[in-house]
């Protein structure tokens, strides 16, 4: 009966169920998105070395306030990492530095300056999750002498020698030749024109000699096991501050940080996104739980005779009450089945079409039905209450 009501006064139902479909849809969509990034961000961070945590100048918070400090600080070098390998708790450790938007010059093609170059010690695989698909990663000796190798991302790779065999060919770097001696595994990436493929590998002295490295390095370092990893970056802490020559009131002037770390700070700049999506929805439901007591105050309205036939015929007042409120949750519930079909489509739509990540929490579906049959209850029990007070008697004689 409740849907034959609903379906006999369609307009009227979908205007009411509007701020429904909308919240409904705002938070499952926004949550599909928000957890398909914090999946995609946990299995970038997951193919990182386990152990392995980062020395750099600036810390990982989101935000600007921070960096006019942080390009103050004095920068991190490449000898560190002699005093760090010395630490009990403490595995391997390397150095790197990175520089973007670079050309790439092979004998037959030439890239945009779109190419990233990555100097790096013979640790840099290890400690970044690479491993290698053709010919070999460059070695310490090779590092010391400031031999001019390479190692190609594998989207790289393709782009330069598509049908040829990479390892062994010479490209140029700023004019100067580098012979490729391996191609690195590719390496899934958040989204597609990242660099975790589109760059190549060299040996950190031969990256000193064409960029320098004034402005420092990035260190990783790697505990001996993964237990160990807060008591190497708090020996690691404790050393660069000795080096680096600070008092104890004085605070770091660099930055470590894991892979947790830059979890917990997404996951902490995404809370604020929640709260506002919660916002919009709480606010839609309101407006949708608005909507819905008017229409089931005109329902009861129109049907005031009907409502006296039914009490003539012996219905009891909880049955008339049951009768509308099921009517009201019922119209919440269409309302969020309609939010959860676009609230799920949308997401899939928008990640085939550009390729972004998402995903669907069962918590989001069921809080926003339990959620929409609460809207339906609170805002339908006063016309349901009206209805079931009605004197029989009195609903007969209305026209």
């Amino acid at each position: 009966m409740s849907l034959t009501t609903i379906w006999s006064h369609k307009m009227r139902s979908g205007l009411t169920l509007l701020g429904v479909v909308i919240g409904v849809a705002a938070i499952i969509g926004m949550m599909a998105i928000i957890t398909g990034l914090q999946k995609k961000i946990d299995e970038e961070l997951s193919g990182l070395s386990a152990g392995v945590f980062q020395i750099q100048r600036f810390d990982n918070n989101v935000g600007f306030s921070h960096q006019h400090r942080d390009r103050t600080r004095p920068p991190i070098k490449w000898d560190y990492i002699r005093y760090l390998q010395d630490l009990p708790s403490v595995g391997s450790v390397g150095a790197e530095a990175w520089q973007w938007g670079q050309v790439i010059v092979t004998s037959l093609i030439q890239t945009n300056p779109n190419v990233t170059v990555a100097g790096g010690t013979s640790e840099f695989a290890l400690n970044n999750g690479y491993t290698i698909e053709k010919g070999r990663f460059f070695t310490e000796s090779e590092v010391n002498s400031k031999q001019a190798v390479a190692v190609l991302g594998s989207k790289l790779a393709d782009k330069l020698f598509s049908n040829r065999e990479p390892v062994g060919q010479w490209l140029r770097i700023r004019g100067r030749p580098f012979q490729i001696i391996g191609v690195f595994t590719e390496k899934a990436e958040m989204f597609d024109g990242g660099d975790k493929n589109f760059f190549v590998s060299i040996p950190l002295s031969a990256y000193e000699n064409i960029f320098g490295l004034e402005r420092g390095v990035f260190i990783t370092v790697s505990s001996r096991t993964p237990a160990m990893m807060d008591e190497a970056m708090e020996e690691s802490r404790i050393l660069l501050r000795s080096i680096r020559h600070l008092k104890p009131q004085e605070p770091d002037n660099f930055a470590i940080w894991n892979n947790q770390q830059i979890l917990d700070t997404f996951n902490n700049f995404t809370k604020w996104i929640k709260a506002a999506a919660m916002g919009i929805v709480a606010v839609s439901l309101l407006v949708a739980g608005i909507g819905i007591m008017n229409i089931m105050l005109v329902s009861v309205t129109e049907r005031t005779r009907e409502i006296g036939v039914r009490k003539a015929l012996g219905s009891r007042r909880r049955d008339i009450l049951f009768q509308f409120l099921v009517e009201a949750v019922v119209l919440s519930e269409i309302g969020a089945l309609f939010g959860m079909l676009l609230g799920i489509g949308g997401p899939l739509i928008l990640s085939a079409a550009v390729k972004f990540p998402v995903g669907f929490p069962v918590w989001t579906i069921v809080l926003a039905l339990i959620f929409c049959s609460f809207v339906g209850v609170i805002f339908g029990i006063w016309p349901a209450m009206k209805a079931s007070r009605l004197d029989p008697i009195e609903a007969l004689r209305y026209e």
